[in-house]
C-alpha cells in the first residue's frame, strides 16, 4: 500500500514537471516563430533578404525619439503632439528600411502615439504599414485605437479593428470590451452591445462586474426593464461576481424609465437583503420612480428610509419630493419640504422654487404663486423663461391681467427673453377679459421682436374681438394669421362664427362655415350649436331642425345646449310635442333633463295656440319628469302656472310635496337632490 502511494506521489511530481517543460518548450516556440517574422518578412509581406537584427554603427536612439516612446508607455500621459507622434513613426520606419531589427514593443508604441495624438487614421495607417513589415504588434497598440474610437464615438471602425484584432491571433480583454459596450450604450445602441457581450462569451472572457453593469445600465437607459433584469440575474450566476450598489441601481433606475414603482421597491429590498448598501444615488431614483407614479405616500416614506440609513439627502432628493408633492397638487407639503430644506442648511434653486411656484400657479392660487416666484429672485436666483410663464398663465386664468402683464415687463427687465408661451398667456389673459385692444397690441409686441406668433395668440386675439362684438377686426386677424403660414383651428372659426350669429348676421356665420370647411378644419359640436342656437332665437324651427339634422349627418352627437336650443325654438312656437320629442332623445343618450328642460315644455303647452292647449297633458307632463328627478325652480313654477294657470299649479307643486329652497331648487320628499 505504501509503495503504490509512493509510485502515485512520483508519477503526480513527473506530470507537473513535464507540465512546466511543455508551457515552456511553447514560449520559446512563439518567441522563436515572432523572431523569425520579424527577420524574413519583408515590406509586402513576402520572405527576402534577412535583415541585420543590431543598430549600425555608432547609431544611437534620438532623445526625442527616447522621450516620445516614454510618453507612449506612461498611462498618466493621456496626449501628445502630432509631431512627436510623426517622429516616433519616421525613425521607426527607417530602422526598419536600413534592415534594423526593432523590437515588437517600441513598434507597438506608434498607434499608441498616434491615437495620444488624437490621429486614430494615422494610428490604423501605421498599424497596417508595420504589419506589412512582419511585424507583430501587441494587444497594447490595438487596445489603444480601439478605446481611443471608442471615446470618439467612432462605434464601427472600433469594431472593424477588433476584428482585425481577433484575426491576427489575439484575444482582446475585457476592459477592450468594456469600452466598446460603453460606447454602445452611450448610443443607445443596444444591438451591438448585446453582439459585443456574446462576443466576448464565445471568445471565452470572462466578463466582470464593470461588463455586467455597463450592460444593464444601457437596458436601463432603453427603458428595458425585463432586459436589464435578465443581465443581473445572468451576473448573480456567474462564478465570483458579485452585484455592488451601481448594478442594483441601475435596475432601479430601468424602473424609473418605466414607473414601475413596485419593481424598483423590489430592487430596493433585495439589495439591503443581499448585505448591499443603497447610497444617494439609489435613493435618489427610487423617489424619481414615485415622482412619475405620482406617490406622495411612498415618496416621502423613502426619504424618511434614506435619512434612517445614515444617508443625507442632496438637493436633488428634496427637489425631486417637492415636485412630486406639486404635481399631486398637494401645495402644503410641497411648499413643508421645501421649508425643510432650508431648516436642513440646503439653499433651494431655480427647479425647487419653480416646483412649489407651479403647484401653486395649476391652482390657481395667483398670491402664493407671486409670493414663491419673487422669493426666489429675493434669493437672487435669476430663473427662467418657465418659471415667469407658470405665473403669467396663473394671472392669466385668474383674469388678472395687470398681473400678468407686470410679470412679462419684469421678466424682460431682468434680461430674460418671453417666448411665444409669455405673450401668448397674456394675450389670453386680456381676450378672457374682452381687452380685444389690449390683446392685439401684445400680438404686434410678440411679432415685432421677432416671435413668431402661433394658432393660439392669434385664436385668442380673434376670439376677444369676436366678444367684443368686432367681426371685421376678428376677420382681419385671421386672414392675417393665413397669411403668415399659420392654420386657423376650430376655435378661431368658431369664434367669427358666434360673433356674425350674434350679431344676427347669419349669412356671414355661414360664410366663415363655408370657409371653415374649405380649409379643411372639421367644424365641431360648437360650431353646429352656433347655428342651432342663432336660428332657434330668430324662430325659424324648420331651419333649426335641418341644422340639427345635419350635425347627426356630420357624426357629432349632440349635446345638452344642443337640444336646450332646439327646444327653446319649438316652445317659442308652442310646440310640446316636440319639446318632449327632444327630452326623450336627451334621456336615451343619459341626459338627464334640468329646470330649463322642465321650463321649456311648460312654455310649450302655454304658448300653444288657444285651441290646442291642454292644461291636463301639461300637468301629466310636469309630474312625470318631476318624479324622473327634473328639478324645479321658481322659474319653472312660473311656467307651469302659465301653462295651467297659478291656482292650479300651486295645488299641484303642494300635492308633489315640493318645497323652493333658498337656491330655487325643490326638494321633495320622495326624492333628493
Amino acid at each position: 500500500m505504501q509503495k503504490n502511494m509512493q509510485r502515485q506521489a512520483s508519477t503526480a511530481r513527473f506530470l507537473q514537471v513535464l507540465a512546466w517543460l511543455l508551457v515552456a518548450v511553447h514560449e520559446l516556440l512563439r518567441s522563436l516563430i515572432v523572431t523569425l517574422r520579424n527577420r524574413f518578412v519583408g515590406r509586402s509581406g513576402s520572405p527576402s533578404v534577412i535583415r541585420s537584427h543590431t543598430l549600425p554603427s555608432g547609431a544611437v536612439v534620438p532623445a526625442e525619439v527616447r522621450r516620445a516612446l516614454s510618453a507612449a508607455r506612461d498611462t498618466s500621459v493621456l496626449t501628445m503632439s502630432l509631431s512627436d507622434a510623426n517622429c516616433v513613426a519616421d525613425w521607426v520606419q527607417q530602422m526598419l528600411t536600413q534592415g534594423v531589427e526593432v523590437e515588437a514593443a517600441v513598434c507597438t508604441s506608434v498607434p499608441i502615439c498616434f491615437t495620444k495624438a488624437g490621429s486614430n487614421y494615422e494610428a490604423e495607417n501605421w498599424m497596417k504599414r508595420l504589419r506589412s513589415h512582419g511585424v507583430v504588434l501587441g494587444t497594447a497598440a490595438y487596445r489603444s485605437v480601439i478605446e481611443s474610437y471608442s471615446r470618439n464615438a467612432q462605434i464601427s471602425q472600433a469594431e472593424a479593428v477588433l476584428s482585425t484584432m481577433i484575426e491576427v491571433g489575439h484575444v482582446p480583454d475585457i476592459a477592450t470590451f468594456n469600452s466598446l459596450i460603453s460606447t454602445c450604450a452611450k448610443q443607445g445602441d443596444m444591438h451591438r452591445a448585446v453582439a459585443l457581450m456574446n462576443k466576448l462569451e464565445l471568445l471565452g472572457v470572462p466578463a466582470n462586474v464593470i461588463t455586467f453593469g455597463t450592460i444593464i445600465h444601457a437596458c436601463a437607459k432603453a427603458g428595458d426593464l425585463r432586459a436589464a433584469e435578465a443581465w443581473f440575474h445572468k451576473m448573480a450566476n456567474s462564478p465570483k461576481l458579485e452585484a455592488n450598489v451601481i448594478n442594483y441601481t441601475a435596475v432601479i433606475v430601468a424602473c424609473a424609465k418605466v414607473g414601475d414603482l413596485h419593481k424598483a421597491e423590489m430592487w430596493m429590498n433585495r439589495m439591503t437583503t443581499a448585505g448591499v448598501q443603497p447610497d444617494l444615488i439609489s435613493y435618489n431614483n427610487i423617489l424619481d420612480v414615485c415622482a412619475k407614479s405620482g406617490d406622495v405616500k411612498s415618496a416621502e416614506h423613502w426619504m424618511n428610509k434614506m435619512v434612517t440609513a445614515g444617508v443625507g439627502p442632496d438637493i436633488i432628493s428634496h427637489n425631486t419630493l417637492i415636485n412630486t408633492c406639486a404635481k399631486a397638487g398637494l401645495v402644503n407639503r410641497a411648499e413643508w419640504w421645501l421649508n425643510e430644506m432650508l431648516t436642513k442648511g440646503f439653499q433651494p434653486n431655480a427647479i425647487s422654487y419653480s416646483a412649489v411656484a407651479n403647484a401653486c400657479a395649476k391652482g390657481n392660487d395667483v398670491g402664493r404663486a407671486e409670493f414663491w416666484l419673487q422669493r426666489m429672485l429675493d434669493d437672487g436666483i435669476k430663473g427662467n423663461v418657465i418659471n415667469y410663464n407658470a405665473v403669467i398663465d396663473a394671472c392669466a386664468k385668474a383674469r388678472e391681467v395687470d398681473k400678468a402683464e407686470g410679470w412679462l415687463k419684469k421678466m424682460l427687465a431682468h434680461g430674460i427673453s418671453a417666448d411665444v408661451v409669455s405673450y401668448t398667456a397674456v394675450i389670453d389673459a386680456c381676450a378672457r377679459v374682452g381687452f380685444h385692444e389690449r390683446a392685439s397690441a401684445w400680438l404686434e409686441k410678440m411679432t415685432a421682436s421677432g416671435i413668431k406668433a402661433n394658432v393660439v395668440s392669434y385664436s385668442s386675439v380673434i376670439h376677444a374681438c369676436a366678444r367684443a362684438g368686432e367681426v371685421a377686426k376678428a376677420g382681419r386677424c385671421l386672414s392675417e394669421m393665413l397669411a403668415a403660414g399659420i392654420a386657423a383651428n376650430t376655435v378661431a372659426y368658431n369664434s367669427l362664427i358666434h360673433a356674425s350669429a350674434k350679431a344676427n348676421d347669419l349669412a356671414g356665420a355661414e360664410k366663415w362655415l363655408q370657409q371653415m370647411v374649405s380649409s379643411g378644419v372639421t367644424p365641431d359640436v360648437i360650431t353646429y350649436n352656433t347655428f342651432v342656437s342663432a336660428i332657434a332665437k330668430r324662430g325659424d324651427v324648420s331651419k333649426a331642425q335641418d341644422w340639427f339634422q345635419r350635425m347627426i349627418s356630420a357624426g357629432l352627437q349632440p349635446n345638452r345646449v344642443t337640444y336646450q336650443s332646439l327646444m327653446q325654438a319649438y316652445s317659442r312656437a308652442g310646440s310640446p310635442r316636440e319639446v318632449e320629442r327632444c327630452i326623450s332623445g336627451m334621456m336615451a343618450k343619459r341626459m338627464q333633463p334640468d329646470e330649463r328642460s322642465l321650463t321649456a315644455l311648460m312654455l310649450a303647452y302655454a304658448h300653444a295656440p288657444k285651441g290646442h292647449r291642454d292644461c291636463s297633458q301639461a300637468a301629466a307632463s310636469f309630474k312625470q319628469l318631476v318624479a324622473r328627478g327634473a328639478p324645479v325652480d321658481f322659474q319653472v313654477v312660473d311656467a307651469l302656472g302659465r301653462a295651467i294657470g297659478r291656482g292650479t299649479a300651486a295645488s299641484l307643486v303642494s300635492e308633489l310635496g315640493l318645497s323652493l329652497s333658498h337656491k330655487g331648487k325643490s326638494k321633495t320628499d320622495s326624492f333628493s337632490q
